[in-house]
């Protein structure tokens, strides 16, 4: 989590298994956490003794202390750090154990699924509400894990049922979708807004993910709504839309 949309989630990750933790650490920091690692439970604890952490992820099989012991003796120091346990083995006999600690929010199995991980990172309370509308959901993680609430949709079909069901503050969408062409959702969003006297209907500003071959129909977008649309081309670094999104809630015009 940037500075600009609040204080960095810090993280632990520990795991015997050094590549799959600093493979974790880098998609953590890649999502705005700040990740520390630890290769086994021992230095973990070592680690924290020194620093907090929001969260823990800890993997339950290791040699000496396990996943689970780690977590009941830091769960003793600091009740409101959230715990999340990985496992390859999910009829693992620890798995009791750990349920029985009371403080594990979730298992995970490996290979691990990361938008499943990323749905689980504690949320900033009051994130502005986004309306995300792309065919894989991966965006719409990635945004979760920054503390916004987010609203996904996956065809143009299930955007509009969204919209009219709740209230957005910024609408983030695809122009590649599989019944259409996002850059049509974002036209009747501005054209719905601007059809309408001032303040009738809530201003849904739109950030559009473009992509090549859509370029004449992002032009006439520009055109007919400069100031409630932002254009972000693929690929794209995650601070990019960040600063996208700030911008908009702001109403900072392009």
């Amino acid at each position: 989590m940037s500075d600009q949309l609040g204080v960095s989630l810090r993280v632990l990750v520990v795991d015997d298994n050094r590549a799959l933790a600093d493979n974790l650490a880098e998609i953590l920091a890649d999502e705005g956490c700040v990740p520390t690692t630890a290769y086994c439970a021992e230095d973990a604890l070592r680690i924290a003794q020194e620093h907090r952490f929001d969260i823990v992820l800890t993997d339950i099989r290791m040699p000496g202390m396990s996943g689970v012991e780690l977590i009941e003796r830091l769960s003793a120091r600091n009740p409101n750090t959230t715990f999340l346990l990985m496992t390859a083995y999910t009829s693992d006999q620890m798995l009791s154990a750990a349920a029985h600690l009371g403080v594990v929010r979730a298992v995970l199995a490996k290979p691990l699924a990361v938008e499943k991980l990323l749905d689980l990172l504690p949320r900033r309370p009051g994130g502005e509400r986004i309306l995300v509308v792309d065919a894989d959901g991966a965006l719409a993680a990635s945004l979760r894990a920054r503390g916004f609430e987010v609203h996904h949709a996956d065809s143009l079909a299930h955007a509009h049922a969204v919209i009219d069901a709740v209230t957005l503050d910024i609408a983030v969408i695809d122009v590649c979708l599989p019944d259409g062409d996002g850059v049509t959702l974002a036209r009747e969003l501005c054209e719905r807004t601007a059809a309408q006297p001032p303040g009738s209907i809530p201003r849904i500003p739109v950030i559009v993910v473009t992509a090549l071959g859509h370029e004449v129909e992002v032009a006439e977008l520009r055109r007919i709504a400069p100031a409630d649309v932002k254009f972000i081309a693929r690929p794209f670094a995650t601070e990019s839309l960040l600063a996208a999104l700030e911008q908009m809630k702001h109403g900072t015009r392009r």
